[in-house]
């Protein structure tokens, strides 16, 4: 496994072990957090660490999900820009989603056919 750190948004290779772990121990690697319904919330970040078990391009950034019908869904990302496009594909999502329960809404309900709750 590779570490990397970030500068500004690019990740850039940190082959000596003490320099990244100091980087890590205080970086914002957050990309995002957005709460999307009432206790649920989309994460993404930077891992520091290249999560690719196999060939492929270092795999350095998470989103998950917390909470609700998805909790645990998670997927992982090359670039800073990959991670934040899929991290707002995946709020709006949720924005077709009932608050309450997290039924997928159709484009004719007004109201959940699941709970009754509203879009």
């Amino acid at each position: 496994m590779s570490n990397y750190i970030l500068q500004g948004h690019k990740a850039v290779p940190e082959p000596d072990i003490l320099k990244w772990a100091k980087w890590f121990e205080s970086a914002n690697r957050v990309v995002k957090k957005t709460a999307v319904a009432d206790d649920v919330e989309v994460s993404t970040v930077f891992l520091g660490m290249d999560h690719q078990f196999g060939s492929g391009d270092p795999l350095l950034f998470e989103t998950m999900i917390f909470g609700g019908e998805r909790d645990g869904f998670q997927d992982r990302y090359s670039t800073w820009d990959e991670a934040l496009k899929a991290h707002e594909s995946i709020v709006k999502e949720f924005s077709h989603r009932c608050s309450y329960c997290g039924t997928l809404r159709r484009s004719d309900e007004v109201k959940c056919s699941s709970c009754g709750g509203s879009f």
